[in-house]
């Protein structure tokens, strides 16, 4: 027999239509919704080939338009993990046992310049007919390590301050007992006494004690401040030739002072002790001869700040710098260089204190402190204080700078 025609009703033809414009509507509208995501999300098939990734996506691993589709998924894992995911793949093809499908692990990541990165990761399967798609979500952890890192290391030196606090106070209490008992001593002995000599040399070693003591209650904020609204600008510049001397003959020291004042609310003990001690780190990073710049001026911490650093409240900031032509620092040492008693020096020389003191005295300032150091090209601390009053403005300073 002849075919039966197959006539649609122009009914028919307007609902498919209607069905095929509602079909491209929601599409573009998925795609609008996988473009506008924060997180990156891709689909891959079971040969590992891209199919399809967001805007989030490229713009993570730092790969452009068209540069994911159609690769293989390896190019976005590190080189010593890929061999352990195809493993993994192989593995979940053959049983569906895994540990990755359906839950939210953390993974390392590949970005484009071959640099790798922490990253979270949740994937699902798709069925699609007889295929397999597997649909993966990936947000970039980065900052959220940093950030964790830091307040790791800020708990840690919590915990340091306040045993090196503790025992501070502890070993003060003894060395009051020797330094008093050895005045009284002294003062009951002749000038020609034969002990005298040694009683002196007793009474030197416990002030030099008591001045450790002091250097770690300092350190974990527990020395009392004094504080007051000065000119940071008045305070550099009234311990300038102390640094001078300081560095030595050898070093040149240059200062850049702000042109207006730099009202903050500090004591101004502290913050010289900040300076010379800054001032003898860069001395003896530069071996005796180079150069020490000191400078001072006005910031804004914006948010973008308190976000790449992990630390900070927005807001206007006096800011002081002292930089060295020294032999830098190394990088795997930058995060313990603030540690009470972590020193690079040789033993003997130091004893590890400087830089905490620094750290502690910043902090109990409501400050912040930050290094910045290349192996060979010198080293900059950058402290920021809060402006006590808007810059420039009319007010009763400690000590205007000249």
């Amino acid at each position: 027999g002849k075919p039966v025609a197959v006539i649609e009703t122009l009914e028919e033809i307007t609902e498919r239509k209607l069905e095929t414009e509602r079909l491209e509507v929601s599409e573009a509208r998925m795609r609008t919704i996988l473009e506008s995501a924060l997180d990156g999300i891709f689909t891959i098939n079971e040969e590992g080939i891209i199919e399809s990734v967001n805007s989030s996506c490229r713009q993570i691993f730092g790969y452009g338009s068209d540069e994911l589709t159609g690769k293989k998924l390896s190019i976005l894992i590190p080189s010593p993990l890929r061999e352990l995911h195809a493993e993994l793949k192989t593995g979940y093809l053959l049983t569906g046992q895994s540990k990755i499908i359906g839950s939210r692990v953390e993974v390392s990541a590949r970005r484009k310049d071959g640099t790798p990165f922490p990253a979270e990761l949740a994937v699902s399967e798709v069925h699609l007919g007889e295929r397999r798609i597997f649909t993966a979500m990936i947000t970039d952890i980065s900052e959220r390590r940093k950030l964790e890192d830091q307040h790791r290391h800020s708990q840690k030196m919590e915990a340091i301050g306040t045993l090196a606090g503790g025992v501070a106070h502890y070993f003060n209490n003894i060395l009051t007992a020797i330094i008093g008992f050895g005045s009284i001593m002294k003062m009951k002995m002749d000038d020609g006494a034969p002990l005298m000599a040694d009683l002196d040399q007793i009474l030197t070693a416990a002030e030099r004690a008591a001045d450790l003591t002091r250097n770690l209650l300092s350190y974990s904020r527990q020395e009392p401040l004094n504080p007051g609204l000065t000119d940071l600008n008045y305070i550099v510049s009234k311990v300038d030739k102390l640094l001078a001397r300081i560095i030595g003959e050898d070093v040149e020291l240059v200062t850049h002072l702000a042109d207006k004042s730099l009202p903050i609310m500090a004591d101004v003990g502290q913050i010289e002790q900040i300076l010379m001690n800054l001032a003898s780190n860069a001395r003896d990073a530069m071996e005796g001869e180079g150069s020490l710049i000191v400078s001072t001026g006005e910031v804004k911490l914006d948010r973008e700040f308190t976000r790449f650093h992990g630390y900070g409240t927005p807001g206007r900031y006096a800011f002081l710098s002292v930089s060295d032509s020294g032999t830098g620092i190394e990088r795997n040492t930058h995060g313990r260089i603030f540690e009470p008693f972590f020193t690079t020096k040789d033993t003997g020389r130091g004893t590890g204190l400087g830089l905490s003191i620094v750290y502690g005295i910043v902090k109990q300032h409501n400050g912040y402190i930050n290094v910045y150091s290349e192996e060979g090209k010198g080293t900059t601390f950058m402290v920021h204080f809060p402006l006590a009053v808007p810059a420039g403005a009319e007010t009763e300073i400690t000590g205007q700078a000249a």
